[in-house]
């Protein structure tokens, strides 16, 4: 049987994994050994390269994973009634080892393109973010997700999204869907051709906090989400309010004051209970957030000197 059907990882090992289904019969060639196999065996199954005796050890990528329950013939399948799990011993051993970099001054850029931001702090990325104070808050921000991102063109209608939409043109036509011809589609999505090419994308952070708990509670989610607004990958933002919650908008500016001194990112404020109703305010947000994309859109990538990059692990 042709090679490629099976595999030995390791020349120490004694069990072989089938990469397709292999018919009881088949005559097995490895390396040097040739075998048939005694049973049917299933695609990534294994079998027995030599026959073992009870208690032998079976080796898998050159260590120990079993001990036989019974004798195994050569072309035997490997089972749960003949094969219990082992392992070797425990050892350890100290060993000493100098590490010398590679001289990569001459291979590693010391540029990147960046975005940088007015507190001098610089980004790898430009996004613009939605941010809830409130939980209650979360159906704007899913409404708006569901609008915006298709909208602005950072998603596109995928391959399933196109099929859907051409079966549903039949079915208005009277023809069903097993009645019909097969329908050609694409098989790779469109690419997104985004409205604000500057602006790598649109972020929706719904949480489910802010409403009762304690004053240290709704500090430390302020805080949380002024980390999020004043981040250097961060153009710009939108946050929404209901009104109520224990999460006030002031402790949030107050924490994005201490992050950022003196902040100018746009950043757009949006209290529910403000409103005569929900529409009336997400029609502003939608206006006012689109300008706000306008003014992030003009900040473009940059050279900027590795010794900048701000990596958090």
């Amino acid at each position: 049987m042709e090679n490629n059907a099976v595999l030995k990882i390791d020349e120490r090992d004694n069990l072989i994994v089938a990469l397709k289904t292999l018919t009881k019969g088949s005559v097995i060639s490895i390396g040097d050994e040739r075998l048939i196999l005694k049973q049917d065996v299933p695609e990534k199954h294994k079998f027995a390269l030599q026959k073992m005796g009870l208690g032998d050890k079976a080796l898998m990528y050159g260590v120990i994973v079993g001990e036989t329950t019974s004798t195994i013939d050569a072309g035997d399948l490997i089972t749960t009634e003949n094969l219990k799990h082992a392992t070797a011993d425990l050892s350890a051993e100290a060993v000493s080892y100098q590490w010398s970099p590679p001289d990569s001054a001459s291979t590693v850029p010391q540029e990147f393109m960046g975005y940088r931001r007015n507190n001098g702090t610089v980004g790898t990325a430009n996004y613009w973010i939605f941010v809830p104070l409130v939980f209650c808050s979360n159906q704007e921000l899913l409404l708006l997700k569901d609008i915006l991102p298709r909208a602005l063109g950072y998603k596109v209608p995928s391959r399933y999204d196109r099929y859907t939409s051409n079966l549903v043109e039949q079915l208005k036509t009277g023809v069903t869907p097993s009645q019909s011809l097969p329908i050609i589609s694409q098989t790779i999505d469109q690419s997104p051709s985004p409205l604000f090419p500057h602006v790598d994308g649109i972020r929706f952070l719904t949480h489910e906090a802010g409403c009762g708990g304690t004053t240290g509670d709704a500090r430390s989610l302020c805080g949380l989400l002024a980390g999020y607004i004043t981040h250097p990958n961060v153009a710009g933002a939108t946050v929404i309010s209901l009104g109520c919650q224990k999460a006030e908008m002031s402790q949030l500016k107050k924490a994005i004051e201490q992050r950022d001194p003196g902040c100018s990112k746009p950043i757009l404020y949006f209290d529910r209970q403000s409103w005569n109703g929900p529409a009336d305010m997400i029609e502003v947000i939608i206006q006012q957030t689109l300008i706000g994309l306008q003014e992030a859109n003009k900040i473009v990538r940059e050279p900027v000197p590795l010794s900048e990059l701000v990596i958090g692990v």
